[in-house]
């Protein structure tokens, strides 16, 4: 876990380089950006490259494996354990579930296209789709409950943001969030 946490790090530092493109765009268009907005574009890269880290680049260096496992019935948890047991099993489902649901909490706040359910969602299905294609070729399992878990986790995370979007609705520093009032 300690190792895990030293991750962060670098990821932050990268999360920040991937936003300041952006940054610079919004200023010379709208002027400064709020530092709300700035820090939910940051924690949506953030949450994009830990993502991709956790599913992908945590066995560095990539390799493509003669190795692919596929797994396309849903729900083979319930009655097949894998080696891994039952409770591991379901600890790693959980934890599908919470990694998108930063995901899905911030693709709204980030993006107006967005602030609807079914476009965060589809969204957040397709990117799981693509990090599920990928770990198929590179030696990792391609499984459609990991799918599936992940999308619920992106879904989980828009009623988060739809809960904090009643609550909030008037507040100034959450329209700076959103893009919505002031600087953009």
């Amino acid at each position: 876990m300690y190792a895990s946490f030293w991750i962060l790090v670098p990821a932050a530092f990268l999360a920040l380089l991937v936003c300041l493109p952006f940054w610079f765009l919004s200023r010379r268009r709208n002027g400064a950006l709020a530092p709300i907005r700035a820090l939910a574009f940051m924690g949506l890269a953030g949450t994009v490259i830990m993502i991709l880290y956790a599913t992908i680049f945590w066995m560095l260096p990539l390799h493509f494996s003669s190795y692919h496992l596929l797994n396309l019935k849903p729900f083979v948890w319930v009655h097949q354990t894998y080696a891994m047991g039952f409770f591991p099993m379901l600890e790693q489902l959980f934890l599908n579930i919470c990694m998108f649901v930063p995901l899905g909490c911030l693709l709204p706040v980030v993006f107006c296209a967005m602030r609807r359910w079914y476009c965060t969602v589809l969204t957040a299905c397709f990117f799981s789709l693509l990090i599920e294609f990928v770990q198929y070729f590179i030696g990792r399992s391609a499984d459609v409950d990991d799918l599936i878990m992940n999308t619920l986790g992106a879904a989980v995370g828009y009623f988060i943001f739809w809960l904090l979007n009643l609550l909030f609705a008037s507040f100034l520093w959450w329209k700076k969030a959103l893009g919505q009032s002031g600087h953009a």
